[in-house]
């Protein structure tokens, strides 16, 4: 049956929005989470998750005018069960969008494509029957690519499924390993028609960051490459490609820094750069998305490092090796789920936060000129009178801070990142100090970690028995 364009009733509101002004999109009493957004020339499209049904459904807002005004939330699924994790692809005529639905019993991948100012019907696209879930998709045209990871197999694999010419192919696996391969993406590059993919998996005992590529329309493979190949553990990788570019990003643990940091990894047309960490280390920065034209490459996260999750982003034109840094929300409530875009001189990025008392999306943009430097307010590496001891240590470590210092928190966790002492600290002018007892701990290399204020850092320390 098809489904016909639903706009909900709601106040939206015009606005004249000026640079970086964050701008609330929905305006329901219930939950709104998880945007993806795409860009087909000025029309702008967002793709999220809402709980203004009783249930968990896929809404779609759209701008024709390049973000200044958006329509009324147009509603994509429409069923008593629950659909999460929506993606959004832009094609010649309009957005294409897949999501995760339970309306089976089974969590199965849908499709439904907004053509022409029109919603179309709703399409189950996996047919594993078990456990289908997080889809990725790409566009040439009104030809679309979608990925994601299944457990027909009995462990997690990737799939792919094409629509072609107006004919759907079968699924096609795509991922051949014992081990669990979650977290896809998928790219198509405009200018060479290459598609690529991403995703991370366990293979070499622990989760890394894997890719592949197509030359031909994605009936043949190349060989998985691992571009994280490290000790620590990478997640959720996010794709982009342009003009025979290839851009991705992740975030990993890092057991020095005791803190998930944003890392970023590309492909020039002829070598691989080195991984390199985009967010300032020692705060938590997780959830990377990505985008790439022709100028260069943008990054959004959420960035633990002011005492809650702000919205950061990065940006870097293809002819330099300088990331230029920007603070996008600027609140105390919570920010999650940024996606991110570049449309000639501007930054896109949309987000959820929980400054309404309830998760709303939101929208903002800003131009490329403004990302020159990295902020300074993020992250002071000046180090504090601090001191910890004995180092090494037996049974017992002190911690203890001098003088005047803001409130936060002092952490002990072990080299795989689990911890096991937190003291909390209020802001005051006298001597600060904590005394952890040690001695059920087994020997190894510790870190102490120190959150005052907007102040990070970290300090090693041995306990030896």
């Amino acid at each position: 049956m098809n489904l016909l364009l639903i706009l909900l009733i709601v106040v939206c509101p015009l606005f004249s929005q000026t640079y970086w002004q964050n701008i609330r999109l929905t305006y329901s009493a219930e939950y709104n989470g998880e945007p993806s957004m795409a860009l087909n020339g000025t029309q702008v499209g967002i793709a999220y998750e809402g709980y203004n049904f009783g249930n968990d459904e896929i809404l779609l807002l759209v701008s024709n005018d390049n973000g200044a005004t958006f329509s009324p939330p147009i509603r994509v699924s429409n069923n008593d069960s629950a659909s999460w994790k929506p993606k959004i692809t832009a094609t010649s005529t309009g957005f294409d969008i897949v999501w995760e639905d339970n309306r089976t019993g089974k969590r199965e991948v849908y499709y439904a494509r907004y053509s022409s100012g029109t919603m179309g019907p709703t399409l189950k696209i996996s047919s594993g029957n078990v456990y289908s879930a997080f889809p990725a998709i790409t566009a040439n045209g009104n030809d679309i690519y979608c990925v994601w990871e299944d457990f027909r197999d009995g462990n997690d694999e990737i799939y792919l499924r094409k629509y072609v010419s107006g004919v759907w192919s079968p699924e096609k696996r795509l991922t051949t390993d014992d081990s669990t391969s979650w977290g896809a993406d998928i790219a198509r590059d405009p200018v060479t028609g290459t598609l690529h993919v991403v995703w991370f998996d366990y293979r070499t005992g622990n989760d890394e960051i894997y890719i592949i590529s197509s030359n031909d329309d994605g009936t043949t493979w190349s060989s998985p490459r691992n571009l994280s190949n490290d000790a620590a553990n990478s997640w959720e990788p996010r794709i982009a490609a342009y003009n025979n570019r290839i851009d991705v990003t992740w975030y990993s643990w890092r057991s020095d820094f005791v803190s998930y940091e944003v890392w970023y990894a590309g492909f020039n047309g002829e070598t691989w750069t080195v991984p390199e960490i985009v967010s300032d280390p020692y705060a938590d920065s997780k959830c990377p998305s990505i985008s790439s034209d022709a100028l260069g490459t943008i990054i959004a996260w959420e960035d633990y490092c002011q005492g809650n999750d702000e919205i950061y982003a990065a940006y870097k034109r293809h002819d330099s090796t300088t990331w230029g840094n920007k603070r996008i929300t600027n609140n105390d409530a919570d920010s999650y789920g940024a996606d991110c875009a570049a449309n000639a001189t501007n930054l896109l990025f949309t987000w959820f936060d929980y400054r309404d008392t309830i998760d709303q999306i939101y929208f903002t943009k800003g131009l490329i000129t403004d990302m020159t430097s990295i902020e300074q307010e993020r992250v002071s590496h000046q180090k504090p009178a601090i001191t910890i001891g004995p180092n090494p240590s037996n049974n017992l470590i002190s911690v203890k801070i001098a003088g005047q210092h803001a409130a936060g928190t002092i952490e002990l966790y072990d080299c795989r990142g689990a911890l096991h002492h937190r003291y909390s600290c209020t802001a005051q002018s006298l001597a600060e100090s904590v005394l952890w007892d040690t001695s059920r701990l087994p020997s190894g290399m510790y870190v102490v970690k120190i959150l005052l204020g907007k102040t990070v850092w970290t300090r090693h320390v041995a306990l030896v028995r």
